[in-house]
């Protein structure tokens, strides 16, 4: 049987203390799959697309159940304020909050 190993030179990595966002972004940007974690010099670790997707889901509060809600709302300061004044007026509580630009017309955002 026949093993192929492939290597690059140029491996992207990313620091230990660095964000999950530029974890994002460098995955997307080089289209790869697993990210080596590195600090001062050494492995630290691999980051992988899964390990990003579970992220989101612990972010979205999904395993808490609850009700979903989207909005499609002008992009101004405050905003979140305005709607958390209405969910707790319902005797709602938001477990979390992601809002995007993709898509989203000039000077709008989807939350």
């Amino acid at each position: 049987m026949l093993i192929r190993y492939w290597m690059t030179m140029n491996v992207v990595t990313i620091d230990k203390d660095a964000s999950i966002q530029d974890a994002v972004r460098l995955l997307r940007k080089n289209n790869i799959r697993h990210l080596p974690v590195m600090k001062r010099g050494k492995l630290e670790g691999i980051i992988t697309e899964s390990d990003i997707f579970e992220v989101l889901v612990s972010m979205t509060g999904v395993r808490q159940g609850g009700i979903q809600f989207a909005f499609y709302i002008i992009d101004k300061p405050d905003f979140v304020r305005e709607i958390l004044y209405i969910l707790r007026s319902y005797g709602g509580r938001m477990v979390s909050i992601l809002n995007s630009y993709q898509r989203a017309e000039e000077g709008r955002c989807y939350v």
